[in-house]
């Protein structure tokens, strides 16, 4: 295989990158986020699952924000849309998508922190359901785990990405470099 062939092999993978980590994000999305339980003296509370829409009323932001983010990354670099526009650079690609699983992070912790504030069931608060006398628990679920999953493979994609920008300007000062060098000091115009 030559050096063309594997640049395009790598250059089609690193496009690609970002598609994993909205996937899981997407599965995780439809799959229930929490369980929550609550038992106390009169036994125990069925309490229906929260998915991301129902836990913490921000839990949605997460997925939403990870999948527009690898397909703002993927789009262009794949040709669906952004074909005028100049070439992207791996590094800024990089930043915007380590950024995205930090903030996808920051909004899962609060997610995890609202829970008891904004779930309601059958007309009662997280609150009125302790003050009864049951202890709640929260009883986190796929969905939440597959999520957590996909912010950080976010972050470690954003993480390869600059990485590859670092090598690819590395690569770039190499030739310049050798293109210097090889300048013998005579003016090739005369």
């Amino acid at each position: 295989m030559s050096t063309a062939d594997a640049e395009v092999r790598r250059s089609r993978a690193m496009a690609w990158l970002p598609a994993s980590f909205a996937v899981v994000a997407l599965v995780g999305a439809a799959l229930p986020w929490f369980a929550p339980t609550g038992t106390g003296r009169s036994g125990r509370l069925h309490i229906p699952e929260a998915h991301c829409w129902q836990a913490g009323r921000i839990g949605f932001l997460a997925p939403l924000l990870l999948v527009l983010t690898a397909l703002s990354i993927v789009g262009p670099r794949v040709g669906w849309f952004g074909r005028n526009q100049p070439p992207r650079r791996l590094g800024r690609d990089g930043w915007f998508l380590a950024g995205a699983g930090v903030v996808a992070g920051i909004v899962l912790l609060l997610t995890w922190l609202l829970l008891p504030k904004s779930y309601t069931f059958s007309g009662l608060t997280w609150d009125n359901v302790a003050a009864a006398g049951f202890d709640m628990q929260r009883g986190p679920q796929p969905g939440y785990f597959l999520t957590i999953a996909a912010a950080g493979d976010a972050v470690v994609c954003g993480v390869v990405y600059l990485f590859a920008a670092r090598r690819e300007a590395s690569d770039r000062s190499e030739v310049t470099a050798g293109i210097i060098d090889s300048h013998d000091g005579e003016d090739p115009g005369r």
